[in-house]
């Protein structure tokens, strides 16, 4: 099993559903450079050597939650 912390479920998720670190960073109000190191740090700890690998993973291992959210244009 593979260990988390919440911060890191929540950049991955962000990752996942925006799939581009700027996009992620802005969300978090946070800088591309720790978004980047974070991603490293996923990627070792997912044993994966890329984006999409890392992506792949997330989902098989049931990481991310892929529903869809409702957004305010829905309502």
């Amino acid at each position: 099993m593979i260990k988390l912390s919440p911060r890191e479920h929540e950049v991955l998720a962000l990752y996942v559903e925006k799939g581009r670190l700027k996009a992620v960073a802005e969300a978090l109000g946070i800088s591309v450079a720790t978004v980047k190191a974070q991603k490293r740090t996923l990627m070792k700890k997912l044993g994966v050597c890329n984006s999409v690998e890392m992506t792949t993973a997330a989902i098989k291992r049931g990481l991310v939650d892929l529903e869809k959210k409702e957004t305010n244009d829905e309502k």
